[in-house]
């Protein structure tokens, strides 16, 4: 396939950072850029291989591997033209940490060592820009990311601009100085005996470094994610406070960048708000706010085009068969790939109390999965907060049993009267049915996810039912929260599901990060069904007019005057 200098001009001037470049300098680049045509399943390049390719996929996609824990290679990212990989070859003397196998056949646009040089030493902007995709690359490589999606490419993660970790432990940064400096003054001049010096300066540096290790866990624990189809907020506060935002780049209405002050421009850090039905998602404080703007256009700028592109395809593809140009099943439509569902049949690797928290969800069926259909309950913990005090006074009749079976085998004299036995079993009988009651109560209240639609559904013992309902497509927005230390010991939370101004909520789920991945998995599917119907309907209606003007032109009534067709034969085209 032979690609046209303009046809790249073209491309490269929709994405950043090309298109800051002047115009003479961009056709300069496109003078000296390789094309390379790709087919399917080819390898471009190779784990340990020299890094000394950046490349851009122009026609076609690339898929990324890496090697996971057990040496295996396992899909990283799937990139589709305008997007990056490579990011290794901006560093001197580098190796490639993935594997790049075309996925679709195709054209890539390939710049060499002396165009990567010359592009980072000329353009401040291409040069920052590339150097914040490597940055979050590398970090990216070595996480887990149980949430993403197989073939979901994650541009960029960060936290918040050092410059505000750096303030946060400044006092107790000059106080650690001043203490180690007192004590080497002390030590040098043998003012007082070392042991009893060592150890006074020893607890004080111990309780001056403290808030330093807190101030650094707070701040890596907060981040912020870009992926080719959703953005992410995540924002923890130790053992108290935990919540993740997240929405899909089609549910973006528009994208704000503030720079608030002349340091903030000068550090270059800033604010980027992006504005969804629902509310705004805040990238607070993040360092090179203009990037980060300007990927997350390009991300939707993107998306929108692809969604185009594979709906113009699908168009052409359906016509070719409406009209008998191919067979129906040369175009068949693989069935979409729904997330696999996450079976609880071990128990995780963990301390005691996380044993112990597993047991109990597995026991009291905190999630449970019956065909497509997926029910989830309140942590079991929220039951027992519930019939603390019931339980706990059923625990005196059992005890006082406990006694009497204990004397009884003894054989020792232990004979309470009567009424203090009846008093004890009409205890145990009424905390007993109290329990029960609170039990069933709490069984009967369930959250329910299928394909369709999530139910809330509120049931109370021999009383009222209230069941709400939300379609999965009209959902807009999912965030979870974890709060306190129970939350946090025991791992539940509440999941937050924006409807309209309606908003649901899944109220002290067990893992609530899975629950809102799933919810999140399952929301995608459903509108990529729905949109997939509607295409379907408006094709069709086009495609049925064609058909018809298609039956009704082979007859060319013009030509055979003595044979115009009837309306029975317009009806029977």
């Amino acid at each position: 396939m032979t690609v046209s200098k303009s046809e790249i001009t073209t491309f490269l001037k929709g994405i950043y950072p090309f298109r800051s470049l002047p115009f003479p300098e961009l056709e300069d680049l496109v003078e000296h850029i390789e094309r390379k045509n790709l087919t399917k399943n080819e390898t471009f390049f190779e784990i340990g291989q020299k890094a000394d390719k950046l490349v851009i996929p122009f026609t076609c996609q690339i898929r990324l591997e890496r090697l996971n824990q057990n040496n295996q290679y396992e899909t990283f990212s799937i990139l589709d033209p305008g997007e990056f990989l490579g990011l290794e070859s901006i560093y001197q003397d580098q190796i490639y940490e993935t594997r790049a196998i075309c996925h679709s056949t195709g054209t890539a646009l390939i710049l060499h060592r002396n165009q990567i040089n010359s592009l980072l030493e000329n353009y401040v902007e291409a040069d920052t820009f590339l150097h914040m995709l490597g940055k979050s690359y590398y970090p990216l490589l070595s996480m887990r990311m149980s949430w993403r999606q197989e073939d979901e490419a994650v541009f960029w993660s960060s936290r918040k601009h050092p410059f505000f970790l750096w303030i946060k432990c400044a006092i107790p940064t000059i106080i650690s100085i001043t203490l180690l400096t007192i004590y080497l003054v002390l030590l040098m001049a043998d003012l007082a005996d070392t042991i009893p010096l060592s150890a006074i300066f020893g607890t004080l540096f111990f309780f001056v470094l403290l808030p330093i290790i807190y101030f650094y866990i707070d701040w890596a624990d907060d981040y912020f994610i870009i992926t080719d189809r959703r953005v992410i907020s995540r924002n923890r506060i130790i053992l108290l406070y935990d919540t993740k935002q997240e929405t899909h780049i089609d549910s973006i209405l528009s994208v704000n960048k503030k720079i608030k002050s002349l340091l903030a421009a000068r550090i270059d850090y800033g604010d980027i708000v992006i504005h969804t039905f629902t509310g705004t998602l805040l990238f607070e404080k993040v360092p090179n706010p203009n990037m980060v703007y300007e990927l997350l256009e390009d991300t939707r700028s993107r998306y929108r085009s692809s969604r185009s592109k594979v709906s113009r395809q699908e168009k052409i593809e359906e016509m070719k068969k409406r009209l008998g140009y191919v067979k129906q099943e040369q175009f068949a439509k693989p069935p979409l790939n729904n997330s696999p569902d996450i079976e609880e049949s071990e128990f995780p690797e963990g301390n005691f109390v996380t044993s112990i928290n597993q047991f109990f969800q597995i026991l009291f069926q905190l999630r449970t999965i019956n065909g497509e259909q997926i029910t989830y309950r309140t942590h079991w913990f929220m039951f027992f907060k519930q019939a603390r005090f019931v339980i706990l006074l059923s625990i005196l009749p059992l005890i006082y049993f406990f006694v009497l079976l204990i004397n009884l085998i003894m054989e020792r004299s232990f004979n309470p009267p009567l009424i203090v036995n009846g008093l004890m079993v009409l205890l145990f009988l009424i905390t007993f049915a109290i329990t029960l009651y609170k039990y069933v109560d709490w069984r009967n209240d369930r959250y329910i996810l299928d394909n369709q639609q999530i139910i809330d559904l509120d049931k109370k013992p021999f009383g009222r039912e209230d069941r709400r309902t939300a379609s999965l497509s009209a959902i807009q927005s999912v965030e979870y929260k974890r709060i306190g230390f129970s939350g946090f010991a025991l791992n539940f939370g509440t999941v937050y599901i924006r409807v309209g101004d309606i908003q649901f909520t899944f109220d002290n789920v067990a893992n609530p990060s899975s629950v809102q991945q799933e919810i999140s998995e399952r929301i995608q599917a459903a509108k990529e069904r729905e949109r997939q119907e509607e295409i379907q309907r408006e094709r069709d209606t086009v495609l049925d007019w064609i058909e018809i003007y298609h039956s009704v032109a082979h007859k060319n009534p013009l030509q055979d005057s003595s044979t115009t067709p009837s309306d029975n034969d317009i009806g029977q085209a």
